[in-house]
């Protein structure tokens, strides 16, 4: 993590730049650098006929995904981790969800001061139409959960390995909000 006497070096619209005095095991001292931006949030939704509510989206400049779930950027106007995925799914599918459950935090790169909350969201309270940036194009396609588990590319993968259907990851995520790691 970044310490307390680091110095902001460059503030990007993204990512900002801390440097900083470390001292090395031989007592000399060198310039270190580290990145932080705001965390990112990532729902696995289920709906209630047990297909995960993936996305294919494409963005400005070639960014392309295909059958991923809702992933975003936590804002600085989110009162919480949970509220900014609560946001992002809803932004980008339109739907609402009744009961939450943080699956697991990752940092992905070790120099870079960023968490990845990934939330597993069940119980549809609605649907409504997508609120898109300008930039996003996403269209919405629920997939059986048994087929996104087998299939999916991204690292969540292996946590939702440990469920062999739909009904045990239900049973799992339980009834109402459970936004921390329970251990």
């Amino acid at each position: 993590m970044i310490p307390d006497n680091a110095e902001l070096a460059f503030q990007g619209i993204i990512y900002d730049v801390y440097h900083w005095q470390q001292e090395l095991y031989d007592g000399s001292f060198a310039t270190f650098e580290m990145l932080r931006r705001p965390d990112t949030v990532v729902t696995i939704g289920l709906d209630d006929d047990d297909n995960v509510i993936t996305i294919n989206e494409s963005q400005p400049g070639g960014i392309t995904r295909n059958g991923g779930v809702s992933a975003g950027q936590v804002e600085a106007s989110d009162a919480s981790v949970l509220a900014g995925a609560k946001r992002e799914l809803r932004e980008e599918t339109g739907y609402a969800f009744r009961n939450w459950r943080l699956l697991e935090v990752r940092q992905p790169e070790s120099k870079i001061e960023w968490f990845v909350h990934v939330f597993v969201a069940t119980g549809v309270i609605d649907v409504v139409p997508q609120r898109l940036d300008a930039g996003e194009r996403i269209s919405v396609h629920p997939l059986p959960f048994e087929r996104y588990r087998d299939t999916t590319p991204y690292q969540h993968r292996r946590a939702l390995e440990r469920f062999s259907n739909a009904a045990e990851l239900r049973a799992w995520v339980g009834e109402g909000e459970h936004p921390t790691l329970e251990v």
